[in-house]
């Protein structure tokens, strides 16, 4: 839960995460900004499939791409097999791995990544907690 940045020099991304009415699902907001380009938002909502007994995830961005991920907790990382469709109408799968090193600090990998069956690169990106800024004294 809370207001994450990542801590790398080569992209810049703010999370944001909190609970849905209810706490029925998790709410989390990326933007996602690389230089030279406009930034990208995407919205993804975490919660139980009670149909199939996992954890579901459904992701939109705001340039028209959209998936599905399906969860499994192993100790402190939760595995995501993650698909999707491209603004572009192509196909795209990766394995994510988010992974706890604090209350203060998660991993965000993925891995096996596939856009029309041509691999790309792997990814990391390493998220800390925002800090809120202290308000001056009067």
């Amino acid at each position: 839960m809370g207001e994450w940045v990542d801590q790398s020099d080569k992209i810049d991304v703010h999370l944001s995460c909190r609970w849905f009415e209810n706490k029925s699902f998790l709410m989390m907001e990326y933007k996602v900004s690389l230089p030279g380009k406009e930034p990208m938002l995407v919205r993804q909502r975490v919660g139980w499939d009670p149909h199939n007994s996992m954890v579901r995830s459904w992701v939109f961005d705001s340039r028209g791409g959209f998936g599905e991920g399906f969860w499994e907790r192993e100790g402190n990382h939760w595995i995501v097999s993650q698909t999707g469709i491209l603004p572009d109408g192509g196909l795209g799968s990766a394995t994510n791995i988010i992974e706890f090193v604090d209350q203060d600090t998660f991993i965000w990998r993925s891995k096996d990544r596939e856009v029309d069956g041509q691999p790309m690169a792997d990814t990391e990106v390493k998220f800390a907690r925002k800090v809120a800024k202290e308000k001056e004294a009067p």
